[in-house]
């Protein structure tokens, strides 16, 4: 009539998140063993922001979970009888009997932030201990958002291809880099999607934004499981997308080419907007990514570091007088652009940024090549 659960997490089985879901799932089956009436005891202190116990808490906070919750962290804010903690204010500590707040302190400085955030304030979320701070984040109105032809849009596409148990999410980001190289977010949406409802999101995005150059797309899921796809729901619409595969080098983890976002965040050069339908998820997801650890889902994330591959600054200025170009080749190439914007224009078609024009200058000379050598 009464189970007492003891420290069901540790260090050895939260380090991954395998062990973080099978963690949670063993708990869920143990519940077969309960009868009407059963009582719990579930103790201990988390070890990662995803684990068992900050798993319950969210259920609870959701009202998706009947639980008691039970919380003494080592210490609480206390702006009267409180002694100053560097970056965190006036502290009182709960037991100073035994740990003054001195003590904690130095205590901090042996165990590091990461592992005194989880074990002594029992929370392995705290900002400090964060790579994506959201005290960091920049989130701008709507309305400040730049003209859309002034920047160079692409769009990337996290599937939901695996299948390991967490892998349920499928990410989808828009963005565009304007003159100062800034990431605007322009719209970011995730999703437990099948395949037709992620190519119809697909095409949504691409229809509201105008000016995406670019639709970067992981190789494998694209080959497996997409290609037939769009090719056919471009063949109904009679749009085709400008999907580009993006290849993923076996050698590099997936925290490594997330880690590529930090000095943009640190920097502020990662503007999010207000309205974004998956802004509050996002930053909880960027909150609880850590470096040293696997977190459950970081595929919001992983649809922005795609961007990276995709990123181009646009570039508006005259040509340089032919006079001052020594160099033919560098002559021939800006003949090759000034003649195609001409032409863009002759047409009534708006001029290319620097790095469409870029590309069409290469597709241009090449099928000049072609034609010289027959």
């Amino acid at each position: 009539d009464h189970i007492t659960y003891d420290d069901l997490v540790g260090q050895e089985n939260s380090q991954t998140r395998d062990q973080v879901l099978t963690t949670i799932a063993w708990w869920q089956k143990s519940q077969g063993l309960t009868v009407p009436g059963t009582t719990q005891d579930i103790v201990g202190t988390p070890w990662h922001p995803d684990d068992l116990y900050m798993w319950m808490q969210e259920r609870q906070r959701r009202h998706e979970m009947a639980v008691g919750v039970y919380r003494v962290p080592c210490w609480l804010p206390d702006d009267e009888q409180g002694e100053e903690v560097p970056g965190k204010g006036r502290m009182r500590a709960t037991l100073p009997e035994v740990w003054p707040v001195a003590t904690l302190v130095a205590l901090k400085k042996d165990q590091g932030s990461d592992v005194f955030a989880a074990q002594r304030e029992l929370d392995p979320i705290d900002d400090e201990t964060a790579v994506f701070p959201r005290k960091q984040a920049v989130i701008w109105p709507r309305d400040k958002q730049p003209p859309l032809e002034t920047l160079w849009i692409s769009m990337t596409v996290d599937p939901a291809i695996s299948l390991n148990k967490w892998a349920d999410y499928t990410a989808l980001a828009v963005c565009g880099f304007d003159l100062d190289n800034r990431m605007h977010v322009l719209d970011l949406r995730r999703g437990r999607w099948s395949e037709g409802k992620t190519v119809d999101e697909i095409y949504d995005a691409f229809a509201r934004w105008s000016g995406i150059r670019a639709i970067g797309f992981e190789a494998i899921g694209f080959a497996k499981i997409y290609k037939r796809e769009i090719t056919r729901e471009g063949e109904k619409r009679g749009t085709f997308l400008p999907i580009t595969t993006l290849e993923r080098d076996t050698r590099v983890h997936k925290t490594s080419r997330i880690r590529a976002l930090v000095p943009l965040w640190e920097h502020g050069e990662i503007i999010l907007y207000d309205d974004l339908l998956a802004l509050d998820d996002f930053l909880e997801e960027a909150q609880r990514f850590r470096l040293y650890r696997e977190a459950t889902h970081d595929d919001m994330l992983d649809a922005l570091a795609d961007q990276m591959q995709l990123r181009a600054r646009p570039h508006k200025g005259a040509s340089t007088p032919e006079w001052l170009i020594d160099d033919p080749i560098l002559l021939e190439r800006q003949r090759t652009e000034v003649a195609i914007q001409q032409a863009r224009e002759e047409q009534g078609l708006t001029p290319l940024d620097h790095a469409s024009l870029k590309v069409a200058r290469n597709i241009r000379l090449y099928y000049q090549r072609l034609d010289d050598e027959r």
